[in-house]
């Protein structure tokens, strides 16, 4: 009966020493810091936001003099600087506790640049601190789909239209510009 006893006390005190050695190992493990980006189909102009956790300076734990920048890879204008076009999406604050949200909008260069083909991107992701030092790059990249409108511009269709008489054809043409009336009057000068 003593026998026992003793290894029911042997059982639960692993049991125990087991069960504080996972609590240890789980509380010490921060969530690996990860982020999201939305919609992943965008075109000119379109509203775009991502978020993110854990954005947080290893050495202090806090998150003061931090931010969140998203590299929006092909997305933004080409220029002398990024010419591949890209452009950048800023989390204007960073919270206490590492998370952050950004918004805005993908710029509209087709309109200075012309139509663009259909393209997927991969963007990605960083914690800065003062805007310009890396602490880390999200490991986490996400594909996102570029919808252009080339294919719609090269693509035209005649829409038929009814006449007067029931035939059918092309759109008919807008009038012609009225002649110019000459102008009438006395003129005279005031000098």
């Amino acid at each position: 009966m003593r026998e026992a006893k003793r290894a029911t006390v042997r059982t639960a005190a692993a049991a125990l020493a087991l069960w504080a050695a996972l609590g240890a190992t789980a509380h010490a493990q921060e969530p690996t810091p990860s982020w999201t980006f939305s919609p992943t189909t965008v075109s000119d102009g379109s509203a775009i936001s991502a978020s993110g956790t854990g954005c947080l300076d290893p050495d202090t734990g806090e998150s003061t003099g931090l931010q969140a920048v998203v590299e929006l890879t092909h997305l933004g204008y080409p220029n002398s600087a990024f010419p591949d076009g890209t452009g950048y999406l800023v989390a204007p604050t960073v919270a206490p506790d590492g998370t952050w949200r950004a918004q805005g909008a993908i710029d509209t260069r087709e309109q200075y640049f012309g139509p663009y083909d259909d393209f997927d991107t991969t963007i990605r992701a960083a914690c800065l601190r003062d805007g310009t030092t890396p602490i880390f790059i999200y490991e986490q990249t996400i594909v996102v789909h570029y919808e252009g409108s080339r294919a719609a511009a090269t693509t035209t269709t005649t829409t038929p239209t009814t006449t007067a008489l029931g035939v059918v054809g092309p759109s008919p043409s807008p009038p012609a510009p009225a002649a110019a009336q000459p102008v009438t009057g006395t003129s005279t000068y005031t000098g």
